[in-house]
């Protein structure tokens, strides 16, 4: 059973450093909980759950969220089914129960999690569709991750028919908040989105908004873009800049356009031992194109010694992966006669 991390503003319990700071006040926390009080029973739990001046109890923890929860108490119902699912077993299907009443009362991590157990069947019968309307719900109730879930489920039809012009309104909401994942969304669909107006200029702002905040993918395009002129004034120091960055973080198809361009001379001097330094970087991660220029480089020679056998090596890895390039050279390499 997969951990459950609880969510951060579920646990910013006022009363909660009481139990840690000062131990006067656990007699009269317990005595407001006794005495029904919905809010004091759940942050009662807390103090089984963890272990606070008690012995850690997940049963205790589980009795006193339960009471909380049947008050009515959507945080008590919330922290009941999260513990519930932590259980797991039949207590899946009971966690579910209580998600739900917690979700119809506007706890928005509680529709995530219901549509992550609705997306993989966790207590639940498998449901795209239905994981989708939790996931919709959440993000209706400001969540962030799951108003970019939403965004992805209507980019590659998870559950609902594609629909470009809502992943990109979901994924708006997210990129605004600040997500990069939703920034480099955004810029995808600005640039290549079905059925709606592209616009080059705006989806460069959303890549570099996304490739400040240190995602690789959105560092690669912003270079593509730069190098070709698409969307910004075209610039091969820039693309150069912003092929490094995305190189650095290990992006094999980065790795490539950076040795491409090392090759060619664009925005640095012509290198061909860098160049391949950086093409072996990204063939060694599995990039069959890499792959296959490895094995143009090795066999005649292009920044290494010429090594045969070497070349044909990285050609068969790419052949093997469906690279017709490398098919090729390797047919005609079977065709050459024998020196």
């Amino acid at each position: 059973m997969e951990s459950w991390a609880p969510v951060a503003y579920v646990w910013e319990l006022d009363g909660m450093s009481s139990f840690k700071q000062r131990g006067d006040q656990f007699g009269i926390q317990r005595t407001r909980a006794e005495a029904g009080d919905a809010d004091e029973q759940r942050l009662f739990g807390h103090v089984f759950l963890e272990g606070l001046l008690v012995e850690q109890s997940l049963s205790e923890a589980e009795k006193w969220f339960r009471k909380s929860a049947e008050q009515g108490s959507r945080i008590g119902q919330f922290d009941l089914g999260v513990l519930l699912l932590k259980k797991g077993g039949d207590s899946a299907a009971e966690a579910n129960i209580w998600l739900s009443k917690a979700a119809e009362a506007g706890v928005a991590e509680a529709a995530n999690v219901l549509g992550k157990n609705y997306e993989i069947g966790r207590g639940v019968a498998v449901d795209p569709a239905l994981a989708l309307s939790w996931f919709v719900h959440a993000a209706e109730s400001g969540s962030l991750l799951a108003q970019a879930k939403v965004g992805r489920a209507y980019l590659f039809g998870d559950g609902v028919k594609p629909d470009d012009a809502l992943a990109l309104f979901w994924y708006r909401k997210a990129a605004l908040r600040n997500l990069p994942s939703a920034q480099l969304a955004v810029g995808y669909l600005l640039e290549h989105g079905k059925d709606i107006p592209h616009d080059l200029s705006e989806a460069a702002q959303w890549y570099r908004k996304a490739a400040d905040n240190g995602d690789a993918t959105a560092r690669f395009t912003l270079g593509l873009m730069y190098a070709e002129g698409n969307g910004v004034t075209k610039s091969f120091a820039e693309a150069i800049r912003w092929m490094r960055l995305a190189a650095d973080s290990g992006l094999p198809k980065a790795e490539l356009s950076l040795g491409r361009m090392y090759s060619q001379g664009q925005g640095v001097d012509q290198d061909q031992v860098l160049a391949l330094q950086w093409i072996r970087k990204a063939a060694a991660q599995g990039l069959a194109a890499a792959q296959t220029q490895m094995g143009h480089r090795l066999t005649q020679g292009v920044g290494a010694p010429v090594s045969k056998e070497a070349g044909l090596d990285f050609y068969r890895k790419a052949a093997k992966q469906g690279d017709a390039e490398a098919q090729a050279a390797l047919a005609d390499m079977q065709r050459a006669p024998a020196n």
